[in-house]
């Protein structure tokens, strides 16, 4: 049995009932997912300028919940949506290696903006799945809660959220994105931050006030984060927080 069908499973199981896939490797059942609330349904998100959203990594699969409340943005996916990943402007060695597996499958490729609704109701973890046509859905729960820190440091970055590769299946009505587990997503967030901790430096800027905004907890932290991007990238050195306070900075 090929990877897709595994997540997706081949249950008679009404869909609203069944259990919802968790984050692959493993690709095991997680428990149902309780049924949105109406607020969920009515505060609708809406897509945002990509040009604001992150890149994940998008080397694993996720199946998504709710769908059955967005039916009407699956259906115009089911129209609009691409033949091939290779056609986005995000890219992933799993979507492709997905569509290359599942040639008789009608799955239709789109990018998936992934953005926390801090203010939901429901759930302050929550995360939409929006699409160029709409909300198609939130990411599992339990998932959700695995990415409030990668969220929670992308928002301090300025970001909207993020972005990733996603696909529905038109035969189920069901859709999946292409997302790095919490733990992969992590270390690409830290090395943007790592980034701009070592621009702040570089461009005069607060230390202490930059230091909360990026999340970290002190300005020696800080600092380390900026020296380590520095000497990944083979740039100037910044002094440590020590050096700071031996010249009265």
């Amino acid at each position: 049995m090929s990877l897709l069908k595994r997540l997706l499973g081949q249950s008679t199981v009404p869909r609203a009932e069944a259990p919802k896939p968790s984050v692959y490797p493993a690709v095991a059942s997680a428990p149902s997912v309780p049924k949105p609330s109406t607020d969920q349904v009515v505060s609708n998100a809406l897509p945002v300028d990509p040009s604001s959203l992150f890149t994940l990594p998008a080397n694993a699969l996720l199946g998504i919940v709710g769908e059955s409340y967005y039916s009407d943005a699956i259906k115009t996916l089911s129209r609009t949506g691409v033949r091939s990943p290779n056609a986005l402007t995000v890219s992933s060695e799993v979507a492709e290696d997905v569509a290359k597996r599942e040639p008789d499958r009608e799955l239709l490729w789109f990018e998936a903006q992934l953005l926390p609704m801090p203010d939901n109701s429901y759930d302050s973890n929550a995360v939409a799945v929006v699409s160029a046509q709409g909300q198609v859905g939130y990411l599992p729960r339990a998932s959700a809660a695995e990415y409030v820190r990668v969220f929670d440091w992308l928002t301090k970055l300025g970001y909207s959220g993020a972005i990733c590769p996603a696909f529905v299946d038109a035969d189920k009505g069901c859709v999946v994105v292409a997302l790095s587990w919490a733990s992969v997503c992590e270390p690409k967030v830290n090395a943007e931050r790592r980034k701009r901790a070592w621009g702040a430096w570089q461009a005069g800027d607060d230390l202490e006030v930059t230091a909360v905004q990026l999340g970290f907890d002190s300005l020696s932290k800080l600092l380390a984060a900026a020296r380590k991007h520095a000497k990944e990238c083979g740039l100037e050195m910044p002094p440590t927080a020590s050096e700071l306070k031996r010249r009265g900075v």
